[in-house]
């Protein structure tokens, strides 16, 4: 979870562990965070791309831990819903207003 934290922008790593750690079909994950099917396609090669460089950002304990959490709940008992929330809402935390206007346009 650190890896993916510190590679990957929160939309990146929504869409990849929804897609690679639950086989959730690309129109779903387009749904759950308000982005074209193209689009979360599109993001997911480039999280794939990202993991595979060196670059690093920096993590906060305390999100890497929630999120592992979410994680591990969702693997044990299904509890998807909490960790679709919890990834969907570091991605509408970090979207400029007027782009939020266009998800909820959609």
């Amino acid at each position: 979870m650190k890896l993916l934290m510190e590679r990957l922008s929160p939309v990146e790593r929504a869409v990849y562990v929804l897609r690679e750690a639950f086989d959730y079909p690309f129109r779903e994950i387009a749904d759950v965070l308000g982005l074209s099917e193209a689009n979360a396609r599109q993001l997911a090669r480039r999280a794939r791309k990202h993991l595979a460089e060196q670059r690093h950002n920096s993590i906060d304990p305390a999100q890497r831990d929630g999120l592992l959490e979410a994680f591990l709940d969702a693997a044990r008992a299904g509890d998807m819903a909490h960790l679709i929330d919890l990834l969907s809402n570091a991605v509408f935390s970090i979207l400029p207003q007027r782009e939020m206007g266009n998800v909820a346009c959609r």
